[in-house]
């Protein structure tokens, strides 16, 4: 009878009309009675009064106060089915934390909204929890004191970076270089004809393949004196806002094979002309073949700032493509030691 029961709160969920009643049933609408009975029934089990308590956080642990909380509660066999969601939304104390009471049979966060900070579901793998009858309730989420965490990202000072992201086959004993200001990717086989055409065009890294297919090697260099790669330990890749100013090696060995996959590093390029990171994931998905897809993040202002804000680039390319405001940014412009200044607010 349950199985039933559930697939008549299903029904309605999605929208089904309720079944009619049918001309034999001597009672007219007893068969919709009933249906809305049944319903309102496993409703009355599902749905419950319930007190959740959280807390936000950012990814080093330090409680954010002010966060906005936006959340929502799922309210079984909710009639009509477009009601079946409420949304609301709280606001963090001073320590982080924050406190919901709701009704329905699944509460959770949506997003987390604070100036200066980032969500993303990543940060927080579990947003949503069941609810049950008060004398179930326990666990974190559902007593005072163990609030259940969220982290957003606390952002760093916005940069000037721009990014571009490439897809590709790299077989064994073959190499590509990529220029990170022309953000092109380009074989030892079309150099020439590059330089030809772009006299500005100057390999960063050189990205190659080496080994016997089962044994490959990724080996990632950079082409310049005093320039180098730092492998970056961080729990997402985002966290790398700031290039150090210390530790670099000319050249990265990456065994290709499981576990191994992403290598997120950070390049200093031109002895400390420019920085940027790099992810490249890789695999080998036929013998002595890499896939390749490597994105970069490159701070056109010279500086070690690395935090990308997507509105920035987006306004670089209106200005340079659109507006024509301004040239695009080359690496002579880099070597001349001017400033080089931030894209502008567009104008409303």
């Amino acid at each position: 009878m349950k199985i039933v029961r559930l697939l008549l709160v299903g029904g309605l969920l999605a929208g089904w009309p309720a079944p009619p009643a049918f001309s034999g049933d001597t009672g007219g609408t007893a068969p919709t009675a009933r249906f809305h009975k049944a319903v309102a029934e496993l409703a009355g089990e599902l749905n419950n009064e319930v007190c959740f308590y959280g807390q936000v956080v950012d990814l080093d642990g330090a409680p954010v106060a002010g966060a906005v909380v936006k959340m929502s509660v799922r309210i079984a066999g909710a009639i009509p089915p477009r009601q079946e969601f409420e949304r609301f939304q709280v606001t963090t104390d001073g320590a982080g934390r924050f406190f919901a009471e709701a009704f329905g049979d699944v509460i959770g966060v949506n997003e987390i909204v604070r100036e200066g900070y980032d969500y993303h579901y990543r940060y927080n793998p579990t947003r949503d929890f069941k609810t049950l009858k008060k004398e179930k309730l326990h666990g974190p989420g559902f007593e005072p004191d163990k609030p259940f965490t969220f982290r957003i990202r606390k952002l760093a000072p916005p940069a000037f970076v721009v990014l571009h992201n490439m897809t590709f086959g790299q077989k064994s004993g073959t190499s590509t270089e990529l220029d990170l200001i022309r953000r092109e990717w380009v074989e030892p086989s079309r150099l020439f004809t590059q330089k030809m055409m772009f006299p500005d065009w100057h390999p960063d890294l050189r990205l190659s393949v080496e080994g016997e297919p089962g044994k490959l090697r990724l080996i990632l260099e950079t082409l310049d004196p005093d320039s180098g790669l730092v492998v970056a330990k961080h729990e997402f890749f985002e966290q790398m806002t700031e290039a150090p100013e210390h530790g670099y090696r000319q050249r990265l060995e990456i065994p290709v094979k499981s576990g191994e996959s992403p290598v997120d590093a950070y390049v200093k390029c031109q002895g400390g002309l420019f920085y940027a990171k790099i992810n490249i994931e890789f695999s080998e998905p036929k013998p002595g073949v890499v896939a390749i897809n490597a994105t970069a993040f490159v701070n056109l202002a010279g500086g070690r700032g690395l935090e990308y804000i997507p509105a920035i680039e987006s306004q670089y390319d209106w200005e340079t493509n659109i507006d024509h405001t301004r040239k695009e940014i080359r690496r002579a412009d880099l070597l001349s030691g001017r400033p080089i200044e931030m894209p502008r607010g567009r104008e409303k």
